[in-house]
């Protein structure tokens, strides 16, 4: 089945695996085909849509190449194509935008909440198509209507039931697309109130109102009693145990075993009646609140009496910010009101909101009055102690104000004989350059009664265990590959893992293939949660941290600190201390000699923070160091110049590239760095350099099609500067694409491409010979001369074009030994094929061992050696797809289908021709596309399908009328005579054998082609 994932981030999976289309266009026109599903959409339609600025012919073309790119990719997708239209039959796939569309409309409004795992397109767009972008502007508009409609019914729904997670849940999302919904903001505001209690629902209406204030300057009067009311409604939350956690849940709890059995350890020693200071330290993401929250609902089923708050770095100037937080939301009034009246007045002066006796104006002031606050404090934990079991957890505690960090130390100093946890955590990384907080680490570490527990990362079996319990609590599904390539990018950190497992689940994909690795920076981007924790990270660095992360970053991969020194123009003392804070950061790490970023996640974040102009600089200065040393291979310069926007470098390197991957025959990486060396062209000479490589490069790999425009577009430089071998080589490709789309008979070419021969000798230049001989030898095949291929093929074979070890003489061998094999020996055809596959070994020349094994399959099937020729014709076939050779591909599909049609394997036979089929359409293949028929018709009369023979054969007669493939009209003439005979019709049988002999008449035939 053909999933299409557009709510979020676009993709596409077959089957459950991911399937990877060439361009943005492919997406584009499978998901425009996709919301019109059962419908045919006209052909100019398509056209106009994504190539509206194109000319009309070329339009349509790279249409129906766009077509064949979307066939190829997923061969199982049902797409019906005709001269006009294009059809996407209702029920071939299933797309999310369409499947919320129709929830909405059924009114099954939790489905298509589901389903919305973000805008329609997110982040995607195709430059110049402006009728898309249209399009997808409204479709986005009314797919967001949509789920304005859901949230607003289920919330009302949920409201009614007291369901009040629920309302926490989808508040939250309606007020993310729409923040100053007022029914959303009293629905949240209540929710949080039955969940947590006034004080937090006080706090999430000050963040609110904070936004009103920001964005438009007010808060609506109605709004603000609203929302008063609300809260005073709820009244105080004072349960024992915490909150399972937020809205969303957390998923089970696992690992840490060590860890939290030495907190148990601790928590027994506070049972049996002494204090305890625990401090959980670790980096940002590890789970140290997940650690400590898991810790306090065994506290509270203990019969703990629990206060939890948290420190902000807004609020580290603010006194007592974070003591007060942690006791403002469990204090009960009546804890304040039964203190002594100097301690309860000095603890409401911090406390305001508890208690019911009004705060006062001090009797002291300054450090006699801070030390009153921290003696209540003290006297008030201690009198709560005498009756039950407290534990006082504070989280983020790097980020305490002073008197906070006074208060802890004091009753830590103080409080000694009672059950008391107090429990705060604190990230590695915040600790470095705060002197405060390590002034207060050192000094409680002298506490005998004072722990501390490190985080690690998770190990493979712990992340394991995180993700299949997310699963399970989420009824996710998801792949092996899908698991192992999450616990290698999360690294082991808890919060990576859990936020790219909602962030999948949130796009609605219930199962994953593998995260392919050849994208710079991770396949799927990283969700908003974890890029905003890295992001704060990066902002409080330092100059010279900011450079060695930004170079790092466009890097993509480890550097030494020599090269880091010579990136950032500073010393290499300047570079190692800045090192070294980020080291203690946890930033980056060294690993092997260089520095390397602590986690990919990191490197994936950083890459985004730095910008894109940044990013333009660094590409292009690290590129001129890189070249510097002379030992960085081009391709991976001509890619930084490239991303910096600096063309004339990238232009340079991507040919050097180009060329150096083309003598490691990678026909794919020369053409994507030749692509890149034209899109980097900066005049018009640099330009005609770079289109005569890729006419030249196209035109060896048969791709004539595509090759005639660039031809086309060097004519008027090849007359000026008099290139006679170029206007040559240009005449020989434009007669063979016209061959090949069936504008030019094969007579006609065969004629022309003769008149080409004794021109190219006069240049002297063999290869060009060659390369027009073996064209010729094809047309002259395609009407059936066989004196004339068979000049031309012993021609081929002479020492003079086969003596050399080049390409060149492979590719003659192949010819050569393809047509002995049928006109002469195969056997001397098989000896040729042989010496044209040892040759390719020999050079390592793999884009010429796809030619040589299809000669030598045609041989061994013509000795009837079919297993052997299977093999061969695999082989072939694999390397046609890797390099996209079409013309390649269609030849070696040929050989296969009539290998397979000689086996008697039919079912597979046809399953090829029908692939010829569809890449013949796509590629404007005519002249491969009626030979392909035209054997297909020999193979159906052979197996006695009588019904469907006349129309395939009348259908190749009408198609053969500008090919003029002798051979073609032959087998099609004879298999009409042939039925009729079958059904008694002697005067149709005359009839055809009068056609058959006026073919032959006057022509050098061999009687063995029909």
């Amino acid at each position: 089945m053909v999933e299409i994932r557009t709510l979020g981030e676009l993709s596409i999976s077959h089957n459950g695996r991911r399937v990877f289309l060439p361009t943005r266009k492919h997406y584009a026109l499978l998901v425009y085909l996709a919301a019109h599903q059962g419908h045919p959409v006209f052909r100019d339609r398509l056209a106009a849509i994504l190539w509206g600025e194109s000319p009309d012919k070329k339009a349509r073309h790279s249409l129906s190449q766009t077509l064949y790119g979307i066939r190829k990719s997923i061969p199982g997708l049902r797409l019906e194509t005709t001269v006009h239209e294009v059809l996407l039959p209702a029920g071939s796939l299933t797309a999310d935008f369409v499947m919320l569309c129709d929830a909405v409309d059924e009114g099954r409004y939790r489905d298509a909440l589901a389903l919305y795992a973000g805008k329609f397109l997110e982040g995607f767009s195709i430059p110049d198509a402006y009728d898309f972008e249209e399009w997808q502007l409204r479709q986005r508009q009314s797919i967001e209507q949509r789920i304005h409609q859901s949230l607003t019914h289920l919330l009302r729904d949920a409201e009614e039931s007291d369901n009040w997670k629920d309302v926490d849940r989808l508040s939250e999302r309606l007020l993310s697309i729409d923040p100053y919904h007022e029914r959303a903001i009293i629905a949240r505001i209540r929710a949080m109130a039955h969940l947590g209690g006034r004080w937090r629902a006080l706090e999430e209406w000050k963040q609110i109102r904070d936004r009103f204030i920001r964005d438009i300057g007010i808060i609506p009067r109605q709004l603000r009693l609203n929302v008063l009311q609300a809260i005073a409604e709820c009244g105080d939350q004072d349960d024992a145990a915490l909150q399972e956690d937020d809205s969303r849940s957390s998923p089970r709890f696992v690992g840490r075993t060590e860890q939290f059995n030495r907190l148990r350890s601790a928590w027994n020693a506070v049972l049996s009646g002494e204090l305890r200071i625990v401090v959980v330290r670790g980096e940002a993401g590890i789970g140290k609140s997940r650690f400590c929250y898991q810790f306090l609902r065994l506290a509270a089923i203990q019969g703990a009496r629990c206060f939890e708050g948290r420190c902000y770095s807004t609020e580290s100037s603010i006194p007592f910010s974070g003591i007060a937080d942690a006791f403002a939301s469990r204090l009960r009034s009546a804890d304040i009101d039964s203190l002594p009246a100097e301690w309860s007045q000095a603890l409401t002066y911090v406390l305001p909101t508890v208690g019911t006796r009004p705060p006062q104006q001090p009797s002291h002031t300054g450090e006699e009055h801070r030390r009153r606050i921290f003696e209540a404090f003290a006297y008030m934990v201690d009198r709560l102690g005498a009756t039950e079991p407290l534990v006082i957890f504070i989280d983020d505690f790097q980020w305490a104000d002073h008197s906070t960090m006074a208060t802890v130390h004091y009753i830590a100093r103080r409080v000694t004989c009672r059950p008391i946890l107090i429990l705060i955590t604190l990230r590695n990384e915040d600790v470095v350059d705060n002197h405060a907080v390590k002034i207060f680490c050192a000094e409680v570490a002298r506490n005998p009664r004072f722990l501390e527990i490190l985080l690690p990362e998770f190990n493979d079996d712990e992340s394991h265990a995180l993700i299949k319990s997310f699963c399970e609590q989420h009824n996710l599904d998801i792949t092996k590959e899908f698991e192992g390539c999450l616990m290698k990018r999360a690294g082991g950190r808890p919060f990576f893992i859990i936020e790219l497992l909602r962030a999948s689940m949130e796009r609605g994909r219930a199962a994953r293939e593998n995260e392919r690795e050849h994208r710079p920076y991770g396949e799927y981007p990283l969700p908003k949660s974890i890029t905003s924790v890295i992001e704060r990270r990066l902002e409080t660095l330092t100059e010279d941290e900011v450079q060695i992360v930004g170079a790092l970053a466009v890097l993509a991969r480890g550097a030494s600190p020599d090269l880091l020194a010579r990136l950032a123009a500073t010393s290499p003392i300047a570079i190692s201390t800045a090192i070294g804070r980020l080291v203690r950061r946890g930033i980056v790490k060294e690993r092997g000699g260089e520095i390397v970023f602590s986690h990919d996640i990191m490197r994936e974040a950083a890459y985004k923070w730095i910008g894109g102009y940044t990013r333009r600089t660094l590409h292009e200065h690290i590129a001129d160091v890189l070249a510097g040393d002379g030992t960085c291979p081009e391709g991976i310069l001509a890619v930084h110049y490239d991303l910096a926007g600096a063309k004339a470098k990238a232009f340079a390197h991507s040919l050097a590239a180009a060329e150096a991957s083309d003598c490691m025959n990678s026909a794919v990486e020369t053409e994507f760095y030749l692509r890149m060396a034209l899109r980097n062209s900066y005049d018009e000479e640099s330009k005609l350099v770079v289109l005569e490589r890729i006419a030249h490069f196209l035109y060896r790999m048969r791709r004539h099609v595509e090759a005639e425009p660039f031809f086309d577009a060097l004519r008027p430089y090849f007359e000026r500067s008099d290139r006679l071998d170029a206007m040559l080589l240009a005449e020989v490709n434009r007669v063979s694409a016209s061959l090949r789309r069936g504008q030019l008979s094969a007579e006609e070419a065969a004629a022309r491409l003769a008149d080409c021969v004794p021109v190219a000798e006069t240049l002297g230049n063999k290869d060009l010979v060659s390369s027009i001989m073996r064209e010729l030898i094809s047309a002259a095949h395609s009407v059936s001369d066989r004196v004339a291929v068979l000049r031309w093929s012993q021609k081929l074979v002479e020492p003079e074009y086969v003596s050399e070890k080049t390409p060149n003489t492979v590719k003659n061998l192949g010819v050569a030994a393809a047509v002995f094999g049928v006109y002469k020996s195969a056997r001397e055809g098989l000896r040729l094929a042989d010496r044209a596959c040892e040759l390719c070994y020999e050079l390592e020349d793999v884009v010429s061992l796809a030619g040589a094994l299809r000669a030598r399959a045609n041989n061994r099937m013509h000795l009837g050696m079919l297993e052997l020729a299977r093999e061969d014709y695999q082989r072939a076939l694999t390397i046609a797809r890797q390099m996209e050779n079409y013309g390649g591909l269609l030849d070696t599909l040929i050989t296969g289908a009539l290998i397979e049609a000689e086996s008697g394997r039919w079912e597979e036979a046809e399953a090829i021709f029908r692939e010829i089929s569809q890449v013949a359409a796509e590629t404007g293949a005519t002249h491969e596309s009626i030979i392909a028929k035209t054997n297909q018709l020999v193979m159906t009369y052979e197996r006695g399908r009588s019904e469907s023979l006349f129309a395939l054969s009348e259908r190749i007669l009408a198609d053969n009328n500008m090919v003029k493939n002798r051979w073609c009209d032959l087998t099609a003439w004879s298999i009409l005579g042939l039925c009729a005979l079958d059904r008694g019709a002697v005067e149709e049988a005359r009839r055809c054998r009068e056609e058959v002999l006026r073919r032959y008449e006057g022509k050098d035939f061999w009687i063995s082609d029909v």
